[in-house]
């Protein structure tokens, strides 16, 4: 053994309850036997000698753990929520195991005997047990082939499942194509499958709706760095950052090729197409959003955010199909969607030489388009389900131009519109999309999990107050058909400068949210690029790869960005406001240097179980704790004009409690009165919550996350959900040795139950050894993702013999 490993061991002496020393020991009445640590030297017991120590990455780190937990609640109140905690850790143990032993009926039989020890443990020694593990229980679910859970194997599984998906996507999609051929063939408005329209847009016939009608794709295009301060975080930037993404890949999939041999892009060696040159040839849209994430600068008006890092451009047809492939096979964290779905007006498009409104819709309603808020399954399940499957990889989505197609002045009105399956002249009468200008979102930006992106009018000043800058006229509102927020946030979208495809040192102005969301992205891959930087290895993420949960990126961006508007908190205009990189990438380094995830936190809750931790605020000093995850898909309702079906499918609850009792409720929006001010209560809907208290006073906080219901996977399981907590405004406090502070036998069940101080947000294992004179340490555990200031495990007793238990800190 290393001798760094011996410095983390601790010696201790185990006593009897009456605190009587003997070398052996006896039964008690409950039928475990307790131990407690002394100062003293090793005991003997009667499976051997049992050696309790700690390893971590750092070694100098000097914590002390707690007692007991802070819940802010009364004796009575605590009492009951353990005993409730105990019976719902029983059952969703064995739900969760009984589970994976159902698909699985080979897996270990640690894990079994795990789950069969847990259950006589509790049953056998439930007062004990009560007082001094269950509050801080956390259980070792195995794989679903049983084996131990670990990031890597995770990995693994993600990786085959993204294939696997992106197999069936593209056998749904031929079908699609084919349906939607038959559909053109014969028209008597001859519409081909791509065109571009009056306003430059282009658009493509990419699937058939559920009501029979044609889904179609379109460009969202009708300074942008300086609005949002990006610039400060580039070498010579004045927040000292330096960031270029220069270790980092981009993905952008678009409504033409890219001009990869543009003077920008470094003469095609950073920028690559996915599908090779397409019939569909070079585009300024795509090359447009290309040069705002990555141009390299030869024209310094026009230099990308993401100036250094790669990019590969792929054709929109095939996005669905492709992106798993990218996250899987190419790591990609980050993707740009400048486009999304047709409906309602939407523009003139020129028909043999003549220019008509152009009505996207079913015209059996003469009323609304269905498709404004509507969560689909091709665009926004399918979308929320690529996220869910890979974790690490975010689509970042123009949220829509929708109010940018007003209604004609007058109607009726000739104009091209779809009825009983053809396209006819018509001139039926429609309203103005949406509800004055809100719930205009479609299809990929009414997706759970993606960021979706608003556009402002630029302000070359940056930010200075809620009053820096105003929505675009034409960008789309939220709220989705079900309330919820969208868009996220925003980023100027007004006269965007950059590359253009038609040569190799064109360039022009260009508005719209696809203008927007690529500063988005590329903000994104700086982000992430600083990540790397900061964590060579071991980052105390979810993940082994040191990326970031695609949930984690998304909080940053939401959790950092800055008030817009004359309404305090979110809203369907701003979603929760313009982005501040260096806001963002102040939190990550402040993060870094607490040592103790005081700032940004990645944990995995299992069900039953609940995370809590305690923060230390100043007095009116602004807090903010914000949480986000990656849902499961929702399930899509038959083709209806708003229906409101909830499709948040694991609801997370975020409460932070003061040291008076007084618990804070996270925002809240109210989408019957979609201009109304944010209010707090709880949040039903939303994916993301988030909790302000502008002017707290001194004292410690309790930051508590609970879910309703059963937490469940992308296939309807009862599973673990990950998230990411974002805090600002707290005081971080030293990082915590994660020595093991106590541990009992239990001879009723063969099990040892063992304890130790932690960090939230930190990934642990146990360690067990039967001979301190070799390495042989093997895992008792898979990774345990801390949920609470201490955590205990209860394993079964594998050794007749000496039997030695150390943690280690995984990342």
């Amino acid at each position: 053994m290393a001798r760094s490993e011996w410095k983390a061991f601790f010696r201790q002496d185990w006593r009897f309850e009456s605190g009587q020393h003997k070398p052996g020991f006896k039964n008690n009445k409950s039928g475990n036997q307790k131990m407690k640590a002394t100062d003293k030297n090793i005991g003997r017991l009667v499976v051997g000698f049992i050696l309790a120590c700690a390893l971590t990455s750092n070694l100098l780190a000097q914590s002390t753990a707690t007692n007991g937990p802070n819940t802010g609640l009364t004796a009575a109140q605590q009492a009951a929520a353990e005993a409730a905690q105990l019976q719902a850790l029983m059952q969703a143990t064995a739900q969760a195991l009984a589970q994976a032993q159902a698909a699985h009926p080979a897996r270990t039989a640690s894990a079994a005997g795990q789950n069969a020890g847990q259950q006589s443990l509790i049953v056998g020694g439930q007062s004990e047990f009560s007082e001094d593990y269950a509050p801080w229980v956390l259980q070792d679910i195995p794989m679903s082939n049983g084996s131990q859970l670990t990031a890597d194997a995770l990995l693994v599984q993600s990786q085959n499942e993204l294939l696997i998906m992106s197999t069936n996507i593209a056998a749904l999609q031929a079908e699609q194509q084919a349906a939607v051929s038959n559909l053109l063939l014969g028209q008597t408005i001859q519409i081909p499958q791509a065109w571009t329209n009056v306003d430059g847009s282009l658009l493509f016939f990419d699937h058939i709706n559920a009501d029979g009608s044609p889904a179609i794709k379109m460009t969202y295009n009708l300074e942008s760095a300086r609005t949002v301060g990006a610039q400060k975080l580039w070498p010579g930037g004045s927040s000292g950052f330096s960031i270029t993404g220069s270790n980092v890949l981009l993905a952008e999939w678009d409504g033409g090729d890219v001009r990869t041999n543009h003077q920008e892009f470094t003469n095609g060696f950073r920028v690559s197409l996915i599908d090779g040159p397409t019939a569909y040839g070079v585009a300024d849209h795509s090359t447009h959003v290309a040069g705002t994430m990555t141009a390299y600068g030869v024209n310094g008006t026009a230099i990308g955010f993401a100036n250094r890092a790669l990019l590969e451009e792929g054709y929109y047809r095939n996005d669905v199909t492709e992106m798993p492939i990218q996250a899987a096979t190419k790591y990609v964290r980050e993707s740009n969607h400048s486009y999304g779905y047709t409906a309602g007006w939407s523009g003139l498009i020129n028909v043999s030489g003549t220019n008509y409104y152009f009505w996207a819709g079913n015209s059996t309603n003469t009323g609304q388009s269905w498709i404004f808020g509507f969560y689909d399954g091709p665009g926004a399940a399918t979308n929320d389900s690529i996220i869910y499957k890979a974790q690490t990889y975010l689509p970042v989505v123009a949220a829509g131009n929708a109010n940018g197609y007003p209604a004609p002045a007058s109607q009726p009105v000739k104009h091209v519109e779809l009825i009983n399956g053809v396209y006819y002249f018509t001139t039926f009468v429609h309203p103005a999309n949406g509800t004055n200008g809100f719930n205009t979102l479609t299809a990929y930006a009414c997706s759970k999990n993606d960021l979706v992106v608003g556009a402002v009018n630029p302000n070359t000043n940056g930010y200075s107050g809620t009053n820096t800058t105003a929505i675009g006229y034409f960008s789309s509102l939220g709220p989705t058909a079900d309330g919820r927020i969208k868009p996220d946030v925003v980023a100027d979208g007004v006269n965007v400068f950059s590359t253009v495809a038609e040569s190799t040192s064109a360039y022009t102005n260009m508005t719209g949210t696809s203008m927007a969301a690529p500063a988005v992205t590329g903000s994104l891959g700086l982000l992430t690029s600083l990540y790397q930087e900061l964590y060579s290895t071991n980052a105390p993420l979810l993940s082994s790869s040191n990326a970031p949960l695609a949930s984690t990126l998304r909080g940053l961006l939401i959790h950092t960005a800055d008030q817009l508007g004359t309404n305090i908190g979110p809203s369907y205009t701003y979603g929760w406001g313009l982005i501040d990189p260096v806001a963002a990438a102040t939190l990550i380094t402040t993060n870094y240097a607490s040592h103790s995830v005081a700032f940004i936190k990645e944990v995995r809750l299992n069900n039953g179980d609940f995370i809590q931790f305690p923060v230390v605020l100043t007095n009116n000093k602004p807090f903010k704790a914000t949480i986000t995850w990656s849902d499961p898909p929702g399930t899509p309702t038959p083709w209806a004009l708003n229906p409101t079906n909830h499709m948040l499918v694991n609801d997370l609850d975020l409460r932070v409690i003061a040291p008076s009792g007084t618990t804070n409720f996270p925002w809240v929006l109210n989408p019957n009165l979609p201009a109304n001010v944010a209010t707090t209560g709880d949040n039903n809907l939303d994916n993301v919550e988030q909790v302000s208290i502008p002017n707290p006073t001194s004292g410690t906080y309790i930051v508590r996350v609970t879910n309703k219901g059963t937490l469940v996977d992308d296939l309807g399981q009862t599973n673990s959900q990950a998230l990411s907590i974002l805090l600002s405004g707290n005081i971080a406090q030293p990082p915590t040795l994660p020595k093991i502070a106590s541990l009992n036998a239990y001879t009723v069940s063969n099990t040892v139950a063992v304890k130790w101080a932690t960090d939230v947000g930190r990934v642990y294992r146990v360690q067990a050894n039967s001979n301190l004179k070799t390495t042989n340490w093997l895992y008792s555990t898979g990774e345990l993702s801390a949920t609470k200031t201490n955590t205990a495990v209860v394993l079964p007793i594998v050794s007749a013999t000496n039997q030695f238990y150390r943690v280690v800190q995984v990342r």
